[in-house]
Formats: structure tokens, sequence, C-alpha cells
């Protein structure tokens, strides 16, 4: 009994979080083969609501050159944020819940391809909000040496805790030529938050195992005195 209260006890003590996934959402495989506005886009596979800036925000599921060559990559659907003239071209992901994670603890990745090898060395900011006017930037940007497709991965980013996060996948206009960026399979983890024990746990333990202490000396204490009569 003494050895499972202090079992009970180490486990309560020496919890720790766990990894957790916050959302993922791949495109689905249903967009307009010649692209469409997000808005419009009704094959979302999360439960995640998905904007864009202006309307070179868009969703496409194009003949060639679908998602690949990066781990979970889908294919299908992906995201358009095409070249528009002097604008960023934005996708907004809303209604993202951080409260229940540790902070700086949290993982983004996604597929990432530009439409021209050349130019544009900085396709991509990235920034969260919780009311569309205080951004903060969550990551360096990520940079591109050439056309394929690759995998963005933001490890231990300090998001704020709020229960309608927004992230914004920016792209700035282009420099040297007009160039578009795609994006696919978007994920985000977390280390899910362990509460610490509270005083009523940690109290009832400690008594429990007092308690077993003390019949155990007793027990004892009963064996010796057999012992002696004998």
């Amino acid at each position: 009994m003494l050895r499972s209260v202090a079992l009970l006890l180490c486990l309560v003590l020496t919890a720790r979080a766990h990894a957790d996934l916050v959302f993922f959402e791949d495109v689905g495989t249903t967009a307009s083969s010649s692209g469409q506005t997000i808005a419009s886009y009704s094959g979302f596979t999360s439960s995640l609501v998905f904007e864009g800036s202006i309307p070179a925000s868009t969703v496409i599921t194009p003949s060639a050159q679908q998602s690949s060559g990066y781990a979970g990559a889908s294919g299908g659907s992906q995201f358009g944020l095409l070249e528009s003239s002097g604008q960023a071209t934005d996708l907004i992901i809303r209604g993202i819940d951080t409260t229940l994670y540790v902070p700086n603890s949290f993982d983004l990745s996604f597929g990432l391809r530009k439409s021209l090898p050349v130019g544009f060395s900085r396709p991509l900011l990235i920034f969260a909000t919780t009311n569309d006017v205080d951004f903060s930037l969550v990551d360096q940007p990520f940079t591109l040496s050439n056309s394929n497709w690759q995998q963005y991965t933001g490890i231990g980013l300090d998001l704020p805790s709020s229960t309608n996060l927004s992230l914004y996948i920016s792209k700035s206009p282009g420099v040297i030529a007009g160039i578009d960026v795609f994006v696919d399979d978007i994920r985000l983890d977390a280390v899910t938050a362990v509460p610490e024990p509270s005083s009523f746990t940690l109290a009832f333990i400690g008594a429990a195992t007092v308690l077993v202490r003390r019949k155990r000396q007793q027990r004892i204490g009963g064996q010796k005195t057999r012992r002696t009569k004998r």
C-alpha cells in the first residue's frame, strides 16, 4: 500500500506536458482548377475560418505542381497568394485557441512553393494578432532558393494566449518579377499545459502516506511483541 501511495505521489509530482495538435489544414481537393477566392471555397478540412485579404488570395487545384516532396504533402488543393501590384497578399487563419498550451511551445509548419526561381528571397511574413490592430511577427521570413515545394518549420514560437487568435501568412509585393506563392498542409502543434497538483491533492497524498506508514510501524511492532512472548 505504501508503495502504491508513493507511486501515485511520484506520478502527480513528475507529470509532464505532452505535444498536441492545435490544428491541421490540407485545403481539401475540390477547389477550382482555374482558382477561386478563399471566401468562395467550402472544402476546408478543419473547423477554422480562412480568409483572403484581397481577391489575389485564392484557392486552386492545379493540374501540375501539387504539393509534394516533403513529409505529409497532401497534393490536391492549395492556397495561392498571387502577385498584386503594390499590395501584400494575405492568407488569414482565424479562430485559433491557444489558451490550453504552454507559451513558446508552438511549432508551425506548411508546404511552400513560389512560381519563379528568381527574385523574392523573402516570400512570406507570418504575423499573429488578437484584434487585427496589434500584430506581432511570429518568426523570421522563410526564404526559398528555387521553385520546388519545400517545408517551412518554425519551432518554439511564442504566440499570444487567446481563444480567438488569427495568423496572417503574408506575401509582400515582388521585387524583381511578379511571383506567386503557394501554401499547403498548414499544421500547428503545441505542448499542452498540465495543471499543477492542487494543495488538496498534495495534502491528501501526504496524509495517506503518513497513515500507511503508521499502520506499517504498528504491524512491525506487533510482530516484535509476539516474538518476545515466545
